[in-house]
């Protein structure tokens, strides 16, 4: 996948969690597919208040992920380097956190989007290792290669018998 397929994936799923949160904020009886099932029915005051701060900072995350993939708010890029690594723990501990949740429709919803933020904020944040991570994929081919090579050019060399002749070249 590239990177920015990821950041396109990663902006959909995080714009449906934003409109999940701020719907529980506005009074939606959802809560027992969020903040693990503590509160059926509608959300206290305070915690319409986390909802609300939960997706301004997955409306922050999905623009991080968007400059880093460069889709979006280029001025952004120097300081997503770093930031996008901040997302990529979140959404770890997002996963660790909706597999531990004791809310079956909360574990049900939120940890496949989750595991896919995760996959989608690694992929954008790994981006920069590309070359990296192909030189290591490609590299028992290019040892097998050399390996290959190696054996034939002095199996060739000493066929002919070079050694004792000086002027071969």
């Amino acid at each position: 996948m590239s990177p920015a397929i990821a950041a396109y994936v990663f902006a959909v799923l995080t714009g449906a969690a934003i409109l999940f949160q701020l719907a529980l904020a506005a009074g939606m009886p959802w809560g027992k597919l969020a903040w693990g099932g503590k509160f059926p029915g509608q959300l206290p005051a305070y915690m319409r208040a986390a909802s609300v701060a939960s997706a301004l900072l997955l409306l922050g995350f999905g623009m991080v992920v968007s400059a880093r993939a460069g889709i979006a708010l280029a001025h952004w890029q120097p300081v997503s380097r770093l930031l996008v690594w901040v997302v990529v723990a979140y959404c770890a501990l997002g996963v660790i956190a909706n597999s531990l949740t004791p809310s079956a429709w909360e574990r049900a919803i939120w940890l496949p989007t989750t595991i896919l933020l995760l996959a989608c904020s690694i992929v954008v944040a790994a981006a920069v290792f590309g070359v990296v991570f192909y030189a290591v994929y490609s590299a028992p081919t290019f040892f097998a290669e050399l390996l290959i090579d190696g054996g034939v050019g002095t199996w060739l060399y000493k066929r002919a018998d070079v050694a004792h002749r000086p002027d071969w070249l």
